[in-house]
Parts: structure tokens; C-alpha cells; sequence
């Protein structure tokens, strides 16, 4: 008898099992383990996209799915030709994936978020592994409900409204450094960005929207500035060393040319280049021929080693610093040894990084350019030990003055060009910048 104080869909499986054990024939039960996955994991965008490859494999063969409380995704199918529905034989998508073809691409998906991607698949034939099964659903009777998350949803478009129509909008500097021998910390550009709730929109989709209607507003703003030396970025050739997030639409409604008198550098999310590399190479060497760094931006720990370096031909990729990056299997390796033809260890900045444990992974993979909260933190030190005004500052207010562009964020500092890395180097004496 079932034990009635477990989960709908647990005992269901059970019965169900137990039913097709009595004529096995080809019958499969394939488990998708993602209780096992890293925390925070499964996120909703696991569950979501291994339901919809698992349910359409249940259509095409006669198949059931089955989503348990601990999060685990389980198929129930034939495993043969003579399983598909005759109705199906025909018609079926190009997409589709037969119940041995599951396991490869679900290992392909999932496999940098599970310790150990062959723990991630259980595949059972019912006529020879049965009792395996069997014991796997009776096991699941006694299993407490996981946490799955949420989705995130569309974020506010009333923020999205706010931050567009308010010409008021602040902006924040954020520098990224090379971290040269003996921990000297050398100013590569300043990155200017929008301040939250922008930083807070999750979706993707609304966020690339926001890039695109916002890129007029932040070349506004850099028109509208009073001009102070250091504002904005470190001056270097007679250009701030400044770079600006846009969209390869927007930079074509602007116009290459007014953005090189501007900037420095443009930098652009893979998703938007890949989504028409036509488009971005075209828009990328009108950029790189007027002098304006392209940059690769958004780029997740998944993406490392799908990348093609030479075929994106940016002048800079910025990796996302993940947890998971810590836990790939490179020890000792710099990254492009990995990849031979992604991108090299030189061309990286690590971006994101908020935690000395994201500069010791970078470092190990030979990357020696960082951007985030961690560096912003190293750089206000660094002022710290030479600025002769320090005794009446902490090191979260350096910080903070050092990201403020508005006049009233940099309003207590009494040393502006140290801050602003135009006066006295906060570098040790003898280093070249």
C-alpha cells in the first residue's frame, strides 16, 4: 500500500512503475537528477528547458514525465520505433530528440552546474533494470519538498519608465585595473553605468530594451556634463580612457563618428552580437578603424568555451565571474590551453569581481584584468595609503566617491585628482601606468 502522505506525483510514478513491470518490452525510465545540482540550483531555467525536451520525447514515444518534490525530472517511455505514435511518424520536428539521443545534449546543457555530470542521468531498462527503478520511486515517497525558486519574471516596466523619461538619471564609474607584479593595481578605463534599480532588471529581454532606449540618454548626459578634468574618466592621448554600454542598434542610429568623439571604448553584449554577427562585424570594424575599443560584454561561464575568439575579432572579452567557475576542472591550466581557439587569458577581464576568491581563480588562469566591487575596494586602499587627507575618510567612503560622477557623491573628498587618478598616482613610486 502507498504511503498516503507522500507527494501526488511520487506515488503516481510508483503505481505507474509497478503497472509497467508487468510487460516491460522496451520501456525506459530516464531520471534527470537535478537535486543534485550546485546551489543555487535547479533554477527555474533548468526545470524549464529540460520539461520542455523531456515532455516533447513523451509525445513522440508514448511517454509519461514525471516532476517530483525534490526537483528530479523522470521519463517513462518507449525506447524504440515501434513506441511512436503513428500519428507522429511523419510530422515530427526537425528539433527532435529520440530517448537515446536525451542523455548527450542533457549532460551538454547541465554539465558545468553538477559536480559530477555522471551523477546528473539515471537511464533504466525496464525489462533488465527494473527493480533499480522501482527502488528509486520507493525512495522518493519519504523525500521532503525542495526549494525549486521562482521564475524571476519580466521586472518592473514602471522602473523601466522611470529611468528613461528622468533626465536626472545618475551614473556610476566603475574602473577596471590590471594587476601587475607585485599586486600594483594599473587603471585600464572607466565603464559607466546606470545606477540601480537599473543594475536590478534580471530579465534579459527587458534589460536589452533598457540598453537600447538608454544610450542616447547616457551620450546626453556626457554632452551635459561640466567639464572637469578626471569627471568622468582617466585622460590618456588626449581622450578619457571611458566606456559605454550600447546596443549595435543604437550605435548605428548614433553614428560611429559622434561616439569616437566621446569614448574610448564600446562595449556590446555577446548575446546582442551573436544574434547577427553580419551586423556586428560590420558595426565592429567601422568602431575599431575609428579607434574605439569594442568589448564583449556579458559573457557568461558557460559561454568560456563555446567562444571563437578570432571569428569576434574584439579587442577585450568580459567574463562574468561565477561560483562555478571555481569548481571546472582547470587546475593549473591558463584558460586558453582549455580553448585553444577561444579566447586567450590576456584578452580577458574578469568582470564582476566582488570576491578576492574571483581574483584568485583569475589570476591562477593567467587573466590579469579585473573589474568590480573586490577591485573598487583594492583601488580606495591603495589611494588610502598616499592620500594625506585619508585620516578623516573611510575606506567605503573612497569607494564610493571614487563611483560617483554626480558633484554631490564627490562632494567630502578633498582630493579629487587623486581620486579621480589624474593627480598624484595612487600607485607605488616607479610604476608606469
Amino acid at each position: 500500500m502507498l504511503d498516503t502522505t507522500a507527494g501526488a506525483e511520487e506515488r503516481l510514478l510508483l503505481d505507474i512503475l509497478q503497472r509497467a513491470m508487468r510487460a516491460p518490452g522496451t520501456r525506459i525510465a530516464l531520471v534527470l537528477h537535478l537535486s543534485r545540482l550546485r546551489p543555487p540550483a535547479p533554477r527555474p531555467h533548468h526545470r524549464r528547458v529540460a520539461r520542455a525536451l523531456l515532455h516533447d520525447t513523451a509525445e513522440h514515444h508514448d511517454g509519461q514525465v514525471f516532476a517530483l518534490r525534490n526537483g528530479d525530472l523522470v521519463l517513462l517511455c518507449e525506447n524504440s520505433q515501434a513506441g511512436l505514435r503513428i500519428a507522429r511518424r511523419l510530422t515530427r520536428p526537425a528539433g527532435y530528440l529520440a530517448p537515446d539521443a536525451l542523455p548527450a545534449m542533457l549532460l551538454h546543457l547541465m554539465r558545468i552546474d553538477t559536480p559530477d555530470p555522471a551523477q546528473l542521468l539515471s537511464v533504466w531498462q525496464l525489462a533488465t533494470a527494473g527493480p533499480a527503478a522501482l527502488a528509486y520511486a520507493q525512495a522518493r515517497l519519504t523525500d521532503a519538498v525542495a526549494p525549486l525558486g521562482e521564475d524571476v519574471g519580466f521586472g518592473s516596466t514602471a522602473t523601466l519608465a522611470r529611468l528613461v523619461d528622468r533626465p536626472e538619471t545618475e551614473l556610476l564609474r566603475q574602473t577596471a585595473v590590471l594587476l601587475a607584479g607585485a599586486g600594483q593595481l594599473r587603471p585600464l578605463f572607466h565603464e559607466l553605468v546606470f545606477a540601480p534599480p537599473a543594475q536590478r532588471l534580471e530579465d534579459p529581454f527587458l534589460h536589452r530594451h533598457l540598453a537600447e532606449r538608454l544610450s542616447r540618454t547616457m551620450l546626453a548626459a556626457l554632452d551635459s556634463a561640466t567639464a572637469q578634468p578626471g569627471r568622468w574618466a582617466i585622460p590618456r592621448d588626449g581622450r578619457p580612457m571611458l566606456h559605454i554600454d550600447m546596443t549595435l542598434a543604437a550605435i548605428e542610429a548614433i553614428g560611429v563618428a559622434d561616439i569616437a568623439a566621446r569614448v574610448a571604448g564600446v562595449e556590446i553584449a555577446l548575446q546582442d552580437a551573436v544574434g547577427n554577427l553580419d551586423r556586428y562585424h560590420r558595426v565592429r570594424l567601422q568602431l575599431q578603424n575609428a579607434g574605439v575599443r569594442v568589448v564583449l560584454d556579458h559573457v557568461p561561464h558557460r559561454a568560456l568555451f563555446m567562444l571563437r575568439s578570432a571569428s569576434l575579432q574584439a579587442d577585450l572579452l568580459k567574463l562574468d565571474w561565477s561560483a562555478h567557475l571555481a569548481a571546472l576542472d582547470l587546475p593549473e591550466r591558463p584558460i586558453a590551453a582549455n580553448n585553444p581557439a577561444g579566447p586567450g587569458a590576456g584578452q580577458i577581464v574578469l568582470h564582476r569581481a566582488a570576491t578576492e576568491a574571483a581574483l584568485r581563480w583569475g589570476l591562477k588562469q593567467g587573466i590579469r584584468r579585473f573589474q568590480g566591487l573586490h577591485v573598487d575596494a583594492m583601488q580606495a586602499a591603495e589611494r588610502m595609503l598616499v592620500c594625506p587627507h585619508a585620516a578623516g575618510c573611510g575606506l567605503g567612503q573612497c569607494r564610493e566617491r571614487a563611483t560617483a560622477t554626480l558633484p554631490a557623491g564627490r562632494l567630502q573628498c578633498h582630493n579629487l585628482p587623486l581620486l579621480d587618478g589624474v593627480g598624484p598616482s595612487p600607485l607605488r613610486p616607479g610604476q608606469a601606468a
